[in-house]
């Protein structure tokens, strides 16, 4: 069975990809995507409330072995 496939020069090697692996996150056009968001058609909401959350500012303290 193949395994994987890498092309250089002349050659062709075959690679099989796990099924785990979300290729429609990794094959998005980054200018397109940028041009949608400024075109307002796709939102960032979600590393926005992530990068909220993370710089917001906590007074409770993470109570240990309790």
């Amino acid at each position: 069975s193949l395994q994987y496939i890498n092309i250089r020069g002349n050659t062709i090697r075959p690679i099989i990809l796990p099924d785990s692996l979300n290729l429609d996150s990794l094959l998005v056009d980054e200018q397109q995507l940028n041009k949608l968001r400024r075109a307002g058609k796709v939102s960032d909401d979600l590393s926005r409330k992530r990068r909220r959350d993370f710089n917001q500012e906590t007074s409770k303290r993470i109570r240990r072995g309790a």
